[in-house]
């Protein structure tokens, strides 16, 4: 268990087992000695374990815990324990988030209550309740991977909101015209989110990125005729995308932009330029790139990138079938090539529209257990569509990147839910099942959950 906290180097943890002094204190301290186990032993990311068992204590480990700047607290209920510990515990700390973990009695077989544990954990959760403390419960044996796997969820929405307080995210350009679910309140997602937004005009993207000579791009270029098909794309075309892929990730370095909203049209288009291909490539190099200036579709795939440390996608919902319960996912060719059915099968092409524009990554999308996703603000609230369904094998029923997926809801639902809810018409796409894992990151955030009703 000790590596299967993805981003918990992100985080500093502090740990403390709790009791009262009069029940027996050696259990305690075994579950002390199991709990440091479950973590990677290291200055730099766990602070304790402490043996908290009163009051007093309990603000002597609080101090140390600001001094050591710890993102999270959990505290283990070793055995029974008042109010007033985990009370001061939190109170000192502030609004950090906060675990109470209750144990299970052993075997009972006559005799005195052991632990007490789960009824110390109950009380001292409605305590902190009133108190306005949020925590995050738990109940199970250390050791189980059931329970375990409960903490670890938590653990990396909590390294990923700490994530998104430091990321930066570069508006290029403005959003398209009519576009109005591209636009967004920078001040208020940065309040809500803590992500930074820096801006670069389309007109110094397009000079400095243009004005690059051919031959500091050649072998980025000789590698891509390499790796994939060349289609109708035109060598100017391959030469022009290399140019925007450099510029752009030279820029991300440079001012430590995490991800891109790009105004992908008409500038581009009226100069025969397209930024699929480019986008795609960024999203494969970790860059989330989010075409159309969609801040918080570009956003969502930050999230499930910083959640799962897996690639993920933007797409549009294009059609519904009700008979096989089924989607198309797509959009026009800037998916990262790492999700591709197969390699064999990504050719780069001009862009589909027109046959004057730039390049594009085609391809359809590889089968698997997929989570769809949309943040957005409505009506000054931070909520989140979630749903879930299976990415069956498909070939490439439109040009592009296509995906059919198999719902776990109704279809019908799914399409009532988006459109009754506002939800806007981009999604970001991961592979995987982290529906529960993006849950625990709303409830970290008090953002409204949209869910599907499932079949």
């Amino acid at each position: 268990m000790k590596n299967n906290f993805n981003g918990l180097q992100a985080i500093k943890i502090g740990l403390v087992v709790t009791s009262v002094p009069h029940f027996p204190l050696e259990k305690a301290r075994e579950s002390m000695d199991k709990a440091v186990e479950l973590f990677p032993v290291s200055k730099n990311n766990l602070v304790g374990p402490y043996l908290v068992t009163t009051s007093e204590e309990a603000e002597k480990v609080a101090n140390q815990f600001k001094i050591k700047g710890i993102d999270a607290l959990i505290m283990i209920e070793g055995a029974f324990t008042w109010d007033n510990i985990l009370a001061r515990l939190t109170q000192e700390l502030g609004d950090l988030p906060t675990v109470i973990w209750a144990l299970p009695e052993p075997p009972m077989r006559g005799g005195k209550i052991s632990l007490l544990s789960l009824c110390g954990a109950i009380m001292n959760a409605a305590a902190l309740k009133k108190l306005g403390k949020k925590c995050k419960f738990i109940y199970g044996p250390l050791e189980e991977e059931k329970t375990l796997s409960h903490l670890k969820r938590y653990l990396n929405a909590v390294a990923t909101v700490k994530k998104l307080r430091h990321s930066k995210y570069c508006l290029v350009g403005y959003r398209p015209t009519g576009f109005y679910n591209s636009a967004f309140d920078e001040l208020y997602a940065r309040k809500i989110l803590g992500i930074e937004t820096i801006h670069l005009s389309l007109a110094d993207l397009l000079e400095y990125a243009l004005n690059i000579p051919d031959k500091e791009v050649e072998k980025q270029l000789n590698g891509i005729k390499k790796e994939w098909k060349i289609g109708e794309a035109a060598e100017r075309d391959l030469y022009n995308s290399a140019k925007l892929h450099k510029f752009l990730v030279d820029f991300s370095q440079s001012n430590k932009v995490d991800c891109y909203g790009i105004k992908c049209w008409p500038e581009f288009f009226k100069r025969s330029l397209s930024m699929c291909f480019v986008v795609g490539l960024l999203i494969n190099e970790g860059i989330m790139t989010g075409c159309e200036a969609d801040f918080e579709g570009t956003v969502t795939m930050l999230i499930e990138y910083y959640l799962s440390g897996r690639t993920p996608y933007l797409a549009d919902l294009t059609h519904l079938d009700e008979g096989n319960n089924t989607c198309v996912f797509w959009h026009c060719g800037a998916a990262p090539p790492s999700l591709a059915s197969s390699k064999s099968e990504i050719i780069i092409q001009k862009q589909f529209r027109n046959l004057e524009r730039g390049a594009a990554i085609e391809f359809p999308l590889k089968s698997g257990r997929v989570t769809i996703a949309r943040l957005g603000i409505i009506e000054n609230k931070h909520r989140m569509f979630i749903t879930t369904g299976e990415a069956l094998p498909t070939k490439l029923i439109l040009r592009g990147n296509p995906s059919i997926v198999r719902m776990d809801s109704p279809v019908k639902d799914v399409l009532n839910t988006i459109v009754g809810n506002g939800v806007a018409h981009h999604y970001a796409v991961v592979y995987g099942d982290y529906k529960d894992d993006l849950i625990e990151f709303c409830r970290l955030l008090d953002m409204e959950l949209i869910l599907c009703k499932e079949e």
